[in-house]
């Protein structure tokens, strides 16, 4: 199986359906989704999550290859039983850390602003996109990243012309062209445990990115300027937005499943116990005395999360923070969490004015990102 390397805003659409299969450190969700049509918005039909084994993930690496092939059949299977369909197509999301993104936003003039964008005429452009990008992206990495990389996805997640969003420029007029374009890196390693995944759980790749770089992606279409911080189960996403581009990406391999740890090394019970009690007092079913424990556990951890989450943009060495923070993931829900947001310090980080923390809205926010991508690669 070949990894997709770029794809124009113009494959033919056969398939109705699709499978997005989010690979986190903590759980895998599958969802299956009808793709939208000119009458009917997109939506998901079935959608499954299994958690991973104790030991089947290291951050966001698969360690276990096995236990993860087991844990996502088990999810694809969940969302079959509710679609009814077994798409063949996926779009696959990695935690943070495995794949490396460089994000940019070119425009281009035109010099037939009246005449409609041809298939022709987008080809050529989009090549000496990518092409041109994808030298600066090589560069960019190698300035800040360690070790060999190989590129194994390019998508276009924006399109605008004359300032104006259109889901493709094909058959639209105007002057103005302005791309958003991401370009992502893995080690050679990583990319051949992704392929063995895909073959054993019986899917196409057709694209391949980092879960909440593609987040970050979508919800840039609304929001220009924000910090994204996505807790996952031992990998947090720290992602830079900036007028609308993914300006920094980096993991902080700390998460959710720190929370369990706290939580069982504070009250002596085993990682089941600990994750049943998490789970209690989230649901607000613990008794008083439990609850002030566990809850004494969040805090801690949360004042040590967020304290990475502050070294890590100090890490970043940028000039400006936009103050919009956005939170994401399961621990969105942990009020601790961004309370401790809310009253820690950040001497030093260039915040853009007051910090203000919002959570990111949804069900599945991860899934129906992976989802967006559609209109763009299927």
């Amino acid at each position: 199986m070949k990894f997709p390397k770029f794809r124009l805003p113009f494959r033919k659409k056969d398939e109705p359906f699709f499978i997005v299969i989010d690979v986190g450190s903590h759980s895998v969700k599958a969802g299956i989704y009808k793709r939208a049509t000119e009458i009917a918005t997109q939506k998901i039909l079935g959608m499954g999550q299994q958690d991973q084994g104790a030991d089947s993930m290291y951050g966001g690496f698969i360690r276990d290859l096995d236990a993860v092939i087991e844990t996502t059949n088990l999810a694809i299977e969940e969302a079959v039983l509710q679609a009814g369909v077994k798409p063949k197509e996926a779009i696959i999301g990695l935690s943070g850390g495995v794949l490396h993104s460089e994000g940019f936003r070119v425009r281009t003039n035109r010099t037939e602003p009246n005449e409609m964008i041809t298939e022709d005429e987008f080809s050529l452009i989009a090549n000496h996109i990518e092409d041109q990008t994808l030298e600066h992206a090589e560069k960019s990495l190698l300035a800040h990243r360690e070790g060999e990389f190989k590129r194994v996805e390019t998508s276009f997640t924006q399109y605008k012309i004359d300032g104006a969003r259109v889901i493709t420029p094909i058959g639209v007029s105007g002057k103005q062209l302005e791309v958003s374009v991401l370009h992502y890196f893995s080690e050679e390693s990583q990319t051949h445990i992704v392929n063995s995944l895909a073959n054993q759980v019986d899917v196409e790749i057709v694209s391949l990115v980092d879960t909440s770089v593609q987040l970050a992606a979508i919800t840039s279409i609304e929001k220009q300027q924000f910090v994204l911080i996505d807790v996952g189960g031992s990998v947090t996403s720290v992602v830079i937005v900036n007028d609308g581009k993914i300006e920094r990406s980096e993991p902080l391999f700390m998460g959710g499943d720190d929370y369990v740890w706290a939580i069982q090394k504070l009250m002596n019970v085993h990682r089941e116990g600990a994750l049943s009690l998490f789970q209690g007092y989230t649901q607000g079913n613990l008794d008083d005395e439990r609850a002030r424990n566990v809850r004494r556990a969040i805090e801690d951890m949360s004042d040590w999360i967020v304290e990475g989450v502050a070294t890590t943009l100090h890490s970043m060495k940028l000039t400006r923070v936009p103050a919009t923070v956005i939170v994401a993931g399961e621990i969105r829900h942990v009020k601790e969490f961004t309370k401790a947001m809310s009253v820690y310090p950040w001497a030093g980080v260039p915040f853009a004015g007051t910090l203000d923390i919002q959570t990111i809205p949804g069900k599945t926010p991860h899934l129906d990102a992976l989802a967006g991508l559609a209109e763009y690669v299927l």
